[in-house]
């Protein structure tokens, strides 16, 4: 009984929580496949933000969201009803954000390129510093995360640096050869 009653106490909180963050963001707001926003009813389970990896979310999500609300406020309320985020993805390692537009003249394109150059030095996973990009994929972890991977100990060694380039990886790699 407790177990359950705990659970709904937590959904409850999220469903609150969501409603104040679109509230204080409309541009979070999830929406259809027309690119309408949806009612009440159904964000209150989610809102765009979730899209977010989770380590991201952690670490920059609501001040993301903080620094947008405020660029677009310089152009006025209207601007902040009506922009919107459309999707938050991870693709090569970086935070990728899709949205309807920006206002001319805004530093909005500024901030996202800000939190994508944030994104790649960021564990994708807990939200710590990361010291190690996937093999393949270059999503960023952590030292604890990166072995949530379960990789070999030559795997390991191999792996890139946050901040390292392609060419120093390569000849880091060809000096322990």
């Amino acid at each position: 009984m407790f177990k359950k009653l705990k659970e709904a106490l937590k959904i409850h909180s999220i469903q609150r929580k969501n409603i104040i963050l679109v509230k204080k963001y409309p541009f979070i707001t999830p929406i259809d496949d027309l690119g309408r926003r949806l009612p009440k009813k159904n964000y209150k389970n989610y809102t765009i933000l979730d899209t977010m990896p989770t380590g991201w979310k952690i670490a920059f999500g609501e001040q993301l969201c903080e620094d947008l609300r405020f660029e677009l406020l310089k152009f006025g309320e209207d601007s902040l009803n009506s922009y919107q985020i459309i999707n938050m993805n991870e693709k090569y390692g970086i935070l990728r954000i899709y949205d309807n537009g920006k206002p001319n003249n805004s530093r909005i394109a500024d901030v996202l390129d800000q939190y994508s150059q944030m994104s790649m030095q960021t564990c994708i996973v807990c939200g710590k510093p990361a010291k190690f990009l996937a093999p393949e994929t270059d999503i960023p972890y952590c030292e604890t995360c990166i072995l949530l991977l379960h990789l070999k100990t030559s795997q390991l060694a191999a792996l890139r640096l946050v901040g390292e380039s392609y060419e120093e990886y390569e000849e880091r790699l060809l000096k322990k050869d």
